[in-house]
């Protein structure tokens, strides 16, 4: 079979030297041919006008959701690009998009259930709006980057990647999936079933839970009133404050260990020292760091807990 397939390809490879004209393949082609055949490929490009506090609702199934502004931009650009290995599967994909004034619906649809194939979307909208994103996708990624409206992001299996958002985040990925957040400027909430929740310099309130993976946050702030709250069954959890942080923490494991590195003033509690008290100790924290205007609670089933201090930012 390998040397059929290399007669294959040397025999492609004679036939565009041979005549160019009559024979363009692409590398990609060549490579198709190898792995899952020649793929079909349609694109769709829209504009629409949207004020700058509309909202967006997209529901795809299969493939990829990117969204990303553009200075200067004045419409909302949508692009959708189709792609099966048939014809007549690509033309059982159904892109739909509707505008009802503020309001603006894109949704992916199979006439054949059957049908293989799937939909990448890339929204490109004006750096300067506040337009709200609802964004569902059931099977692949979403990557959202820099945008000004709250948003909205779930997958049933696929990551979440979400970058310098200026507002409000909710992500949920239903099934198995990551969760990356870098830079939220305000509050944030994932939750994941399995998979790791991993949020870098928040500045506001931090809600995340996952099943089965890693926990790692690095506040940049805990502002007064605001809240930190970590939870998973499986999987470490390392959360990361700044060297002066006020706030009242709960932190305890079933399994694992509980190590802080800020001074906690302990809450009064009587018992006896035996193990079970020193075991107790080693996985359990009830206190308040610094003033305790804030508040954190962490929480693992089966694994440790780390709080350290996050290291200096040098020049």
């Amino acid at each position: 079979m390998k040397r059929n397939h290399s007669l294959s390809l040397l025999f492609i490879l004679t036939m565009i030297s041979f005549n160019r004209s009559i024979a363009k393949f692409s590398f990609e082609t060549v490579k198709n041919y190898f792995s899952f055949g020649k793929k079909e490929v349609a694109k769709i490009e829209k504009e629409y006008f949207l004020p700058h506090d509309g909202s967006i609702d997209l529901k795809n199934m299969d493939g990829s959701v990117e969204v990303c502004v553009e200075n200067g931009r004045k419409t909302v650009l949508v692009q959708a690009e189709k792609k099966a290995r048939k014809e007549e599967q690509l033309q059982n994909i159904r892109v739909a998009s509707r505008q009802d004034g503020h309001a603006l619906s894109i949704r992916t649809s199979y006439i054949d259930p059957d049908t293989k194939g799937n939909v990448d979307y890339k929204l490109t909208l004006p750096a300067s709006a506040d337009i709200t994103l609802s964004l569902s996708n059931s099977n692949g990624p979403i990557k959202v980057e820099n945008i000004h409206g709250k948003l909205n992001a779930k997958t049933v299996r696929g990551p979440i990647t979400v970058k310098q958002a200026h507002n409000t985040i909710v992500s949920n990925v239903m099934k198995s999936g990551d969760i990356i957040i870098e830079e939220p400027n305000n509050h944030v909430k994932g939750s994941t079933r399995r998979g790791r929740i991993k949020i870098i310099d928040s500045k506001q309130s931090v809600i995340a839970h996952t099943q089965n993976g890693n926990i790692e946050l690095r506040a940049q702030a805990v502002p007064p009133r605001s809240k930190i709250k970590l939870v998973n069954n499986y999987g470490r959890i390392n959360l990361s404050l700044p060297h002066e942080v006020n706030s009242d923490l709960l932190a305890s494991t079933k399994l694992g260990t509980v190590t802080c590195q800020h001074d906690v003033t302990l809450k009064p509690r009587t018992t006896t020292l035996d193990s079970t008290a020193w075991k107790e100790f080693k996985r359990s924290v009830d206190g308040t760091i610094g003033k305790g205007q804030s508040q954190i609670v962490v929480h693992s089933e089966q694994s440790s807990i780390q709080i350290t201090k996050a290291k200096p930012v040098t020049a």
